[in-house]
């Protein structure tokens, strides 16, 4: 599966360029066809492509729906705290309170668990993942404290390019990496 991942790279090249339309392209040939599949780094690359092209001014039309129907089980997971803030990224975006507050008290909970995983979440999962649903509301608390944040990001988890979604939630200039 780590092919469809290229792809997400090769998308976040189109979104650099500033062909929003190529990289949506690349999404519904390649990523969004793999869904089904249930793999963590496939909604990982779907819900984070799709929302840097909204960042970008693109309408995404249904898509969010459709990852939601793929994930929305996996919200409460507590395996990665990166996969499961992507888990919860379409949900924020559609507006799936009952999904949205099963991932948010899922957090809540990890984050008093003595794993390597629960003690991500209390440092910064937990805070991001209601960073994430206040963003997706247009709360601008969202950004700001996913500013506050920044430093510790690389707990997460990721590569630099997966984690810089983040930054560009907070309405700072993004590069293309």
């Amino acid at each position: 599966n780590f092919v469809y991942h290229l792809h997400w790279h090769k998308a976040l090249l189109q979104i650099g360029r500033r062909d929003y339309d190529a990289a949506l392209a690349i999404y519904d040939a390649h990523l969004a066809r793999v869904l089904s599949d249930d793999f963590y780094l496939d909604a990982c690359n779907a819900a984070s492509l799709l929302w840097r092209l909204q960042l970008a001014g693109m309408d995404v039309g249904q898509r969010w729906l459709t990852l939601a129907e793929h994930f929305n089980h996996r919200c409460a997971d507590q395996e990665l705290v990166f996969a499961s803030l992507h888990y919860l990224m379409a949900p924020a975006q559609i507006g799936d309170e009952g999904t949205i507050d099963a991932a948010l008290e899922s957090f809540e909970s990890w984050s008093s668990s003595a794993s390597s995983q629960g003690q991500v979440a209390a440092k910064i999962g937990r805070d991001l993942a209601y960073a994430l649903v206040q963003t997706a509301r247009g709360d601008e608390r969202g950004p700001e404290t996913i500013k506050r944040l920044r430093r510790a990001l690389p707990a997460i988890g990721g590569s630099w390019a997966q984690r810089e979604l983040f930054k560009q939630l907070t309405g700072t200039p993004f590069r293309v990496v």
